[in-house]
């Protein structure tokens, strides 16, 4: 079940992964994955703390720059402004001061603010990294040796090939910070470096600088570097930032980027230059991180972010802000990745499997497996700020679920072709169904006017006794037809609803060819065709089969060759080799249409018209070979000519038995098979054992004839020693039918109409034998023959059946009979059953063989 499982979803798994890895990789999918991690992440994250995180930009914008000409004189600015803002600034309590603006090249005042920067130490000033490197003569990185953080040797930085710092008098060690951003391919900052490599300096981002310098502190901040499965983590002090392999921090930007507060620079200068007061001024920059830019035209630098657009002056306070906060998302990380492919895959084939066979479960499917992984992304951004892979997930789950829709169209596709071939398969049944009845109408119709016109003739005055017996022979040649008819329905019902079990037994081979060939001879046939038998030598004299059923098809067979032969044989042969055996049944009749050959072992086919005509109910071929493969065999057409006749042989397993001693003188005996052969039962191992039988009551049979006796088993009878047998059986007509048969054979007749008659009559007079209906009203034969057994009777008790019970011979050994015939019964196998148990009685038709 596992296996067949698996099997069913190997197409889809990898179906999925193939769309994930041809369309997950792409750049559009790549984009695709940056907006919907940018679409989630600003979908669940939180505003900034204090309005920005205690953070407040000085923007010189362009009417700052008008307003302030008067005082400060036109732009760039001399270096003695800056120096005042910084003094107010530290005067004033700030927390940090970042100045993004370039100082450098030289201008009047770099005394000054060299002095102020000295005042307040922990002033970050910007610098600009170059991607190429610059001139010999202006060449900046080779100088900055010393004034970079402490960092790990092997700590992630973004290498430059050189850097745009302050003039020498304004640097500070670890006062310097880069202002350049590296966007992703579609122009969104996301990320930033934490650090910048420009020769033997190591340079923190702008941001990062804002976090760590304090305005009165000095100190160079020393870096941690731990190294993790995504990437790692940058530890300064008591904040961590994970980072990804190229020492790069993911933002984790706020939902809007309102409530950041912006001040116009040219109120900061007023306050710094003038002794005007400005107390609110003065409570705004209070413990507030500072960051003072410009945005004035032909000054800014803007920077795209997912949020919008921002100044390259408002993206270092936030970057700062964010770092401030540790608003850093975790890299990807590829267990996670694998854990929302596991649920790509999981989602569709758990609704696969509880909604089996339901095409609405392909609507369910992908929209539940992209929330599942959409919801379990938000978690882990929530809980853990953790960045997952979201494109190919969600294309794996459109892959798998694809391929389920394909299987279900595929399966669509063959349930719609099983419905029309079984509609057609109906149709054609309900056809042959049709023709069927109508032929088994005429089947019955005939045989039955035939039986019912003679019956008549025979019963009006005026015929004569040669007429009367022709009218006899049509009479049991029509019955015999009928017979077959219901034998084939009966036997097609029962193997068609599994109610019909093989029994094999230690039997006879040679006996069931004998049975058979003493039945065709009451079967209509060609004038001049002989039945011949061969049975090989080597044939074991018992072998385990199933009797009758081998019986029926081998009559089955012969009677079938009969109907087709008109001149000529039929022969049957019977080998047995490695534990099969082979009984082949040839005629040299009109043999079988090559067209023809395929369809005769179906259901209500005739294979000809010619067929059809001859007479049967189209099954007999059917029955017999499934009564074969039941058996554990097979029923095949072994070869067939147009004109010179047809072969089938019957193929079965069938291992010999041993020798056994007769018991008891043969008096139980089941067609040379004992009791203890057959049976386990109580009942049948007491028969064996018991001792002698009870000395016979004489009773005067129907007739009023005395003269017969019982014979005790192992001794002489005189030649003209007619047995007793009691025949119960509740039909008069059959219980009639059976007492002529017997009394023809030199047999005496003994009717009992019911169980409770049979009891009353065997306590007057022991019959040597008795034939005892199984369907009895009020008490049944099995009950009968228990009593039998219990009262010591040791004689032979034969079942007589139609057939319509499930009582196996097996079965029926157990409670006590020593052998089965079936109803309708010719007289002839009736006979011979009963000499096989009567070894001390010869028949009559014996008797005139032996004469003759």
């Amino acid at each position: 079940m596992a296996v067949h499982w698996w099997r069913d979803r190997l197409g889809p798994i990898f179906a999925g992964l193939a769309v994930a890895a041809t369309v997950g990789t792409t750049p559009v999918a790549r984009q695709l994955d940056r907006w919907l991690g940018d679409l989630t992440a600003g979908a669940v994250a939180p505003a900034l703390a204090d309005a920005g995180g205690g953070s407040i930009v000085f923007d010189v914008d362009d009417r700052t720059l008008a307003e302030l000409t008067p005082l400060a004189g036109s732009w760039p600015y001399g270096r003695d402004v800056w120096a005042h803002v910084v003094d107010y600034l530290r005067d004033h309590q700030a927390r940090g001061i970042v100045l993004d603006v370039l100082f450098a090249e030289p201008r009047v005042g770099d005394a000054q603010l060299s002095a102020a920067l000295d005042r307040a130490p922990g002033t970050v000033v910007a610098a600009a990294t170059m991607p190429f490197p610059l001139t010999a003569d202006t060449a900046k990185a080779t100088s900055l040796a010393g004034l970079g953080w402490r960092v790990p040797v092997d700590a992630p930085a973004m290498a430059w090939a050189d850097v745009t710092p302050p003039r020498p008098e304004l640097r500070r060690a670890g006062g310097i910070a880069v202002v350049t951003v590296q966007p992703d391919d579609d122009g969104v900052v996301r990320r930033v470096a934490l650090l910048h490599r420009a020769g033997d300096a190591v340079l923190p981002a702008i941001g990062l600088a804002a976090v760590a310098r304090r305005a009165d502190a000095g100190t160079v901040p020393t870096v941690e570097w731990t190294r993790t499965m995504s990437g790692g983590t940058l530890r300064m002090g008591d904040r961590a930032f994970p980072v990804d392999a190229q020492g790069r921090a993911e933002l984790w930007y706020p939902r809007t980027l309102d409530g950041l507060t912006t001040i116009r620079f040219d109120r900061l200068a007023r306050a710094a230059l003038t002794s005007a007061a400005d107390p609110q001024l003065a409570a705004l920059i209070r413990d507030r991180r500072v960051v003072v830019g410009a945005t004035a035209l032909m000054l800014d630098y803007s920077i795209q972010t997912p949020r919008g657009r921002i100044a390259g002056v408002d993206f270092a306070r936030l970057s700062a802000a964010l770092l401030a906060q540790e608003r850093v998302l975790r890299p990807a990380m590829w267990p996670l990745d694998v854990l929302l492919f596991l649920v790509a895959f999981a989602v569709p084939f758990a609704i696969d499997t509880a909604r089996r066979d339901t095409p609405a479960r392909l609507v369910l499917a992908l929209p539940l497996a992209w929330i599942a992984i959409g919801a379990i992304s938000v978690v882990l951004l929530v809980t853990l700020h953790q960045r997952t892979a979201l494109v190919t997930p969600l294309v794996a789950a459109l892959g798998a679920t694809g391929a389920l829709g394909m299987q279900e169209l595929v399966r669509l596709r063959r349930e719609r072709l099983r419905l029309v071939a079984e509609r057609v398969s109906a149709e054609r049944a309900t056809d042959l169904k049709t023709r069927f009845i109508n032929h088994v109408a005429h089947e019955l119709r005939t045989p039955l006017s035939a039986i019912l016109g003679f019956g008549r003739l025979i019963g009006q005055d005026g015929s004569g006794a040669h007429d009367r017996h022709d009218y006899a022979q049509v009479i049991v040649r029509n019955s015999t037809h009928l017979l077959r008819l219901v034998n084939n329905l009966l036997d097609d019902a029962r193997l068609a609803t599994g109610h019909l079990a093989s029994d094999p037994q230690p039997a006879s081979v040679r006996q069931v060819i004998r049975d058979v060939v003493a039945t065709i001879d009451g079967l209509p046939r060609g004038e001049g065709v002989a039945v011949l038998t061969h049975v090989e030598p080597d044939v074991p004299e018992r072998l385990v089969i199933d009797e009758v059923r081998v019986r029926q098809i081998v009559l089955n067979l012969v009677a079938n060759a009969a109907k087709f032969t008109e001149q000529g044989h039929i022969r049957v042969d019977v080998a047995w080799r490695a534990n099969m055996l082979h009984v082949a049944v040839e005629d040299t009749g009109s043999g079988i249409e090559p067209e023809a050959c395929d369809r005769v072992f179906e259901e209500f086919e005739f294979g000809s018209p010619a067929a059809a005509r001859a007479g049967g109910s189209g099954l007999g071929l059917s029955v017999s070979r499934r009564l074969a493969r039941l058996m554990g065999g097979d029923l095949v057409l072994a070869s067939t000519t147009v004109g010179a006749g047809t072969r089938f042989v019957l193929n079965l397993p069938a291992p010999a038995v041993a020798a056994l001693v007769e018991p008891l003188g043969g008096a139980a005996a089941v067609h040379g098979v004992g009791l203890a052969a057959a049976g386990s039962g109580p009942k049948a191992v007491a028969a064996l054992v018991s001792s002698m039988p009870a000395t016979p009551a004489s009773l005067p049979s129907p007739n009023g004839d005395t003269s017969a006796a019982a014979v005790a088993p192992g001794t002489t009878a005189p030649a003209d020693w007619r047995p007793a047998i009691l025949v119960c059986d509740d039909s008069p007509d059959i219980r009639q039918l059976l007492a002529v048969v017997l009394d023809r054979a030199g047999a005496e007749a003994i009717l009992a109409p019911s169980g409770e008659d049979a009891l009353v009559l065997i306590s007057l007079r022991r019959p040597d034998a008795v034939l005892l209906d199984l369907d009895l009203p009020g008490m049944s034969g099995l009950a009968v023959a228990e009593h039998l057994r219990a009262a010591a009777y040791d004689g032979p008790v034969i079942a007589v059946t139609g057939g319509g019970d499930d009582m196996t011979p097996a079965t029926l050994r157990e409670q006590g009979f020593t052998d089965i015939v079936h109803k309708p019964t010719p007289g002839s196998v009736l006979v011979e059953v009963l000499a096989g148990h009567l070894p001390q009685w010869t028949p009559r038709r014996h008797r005139a063989r032996q004469a003759r």
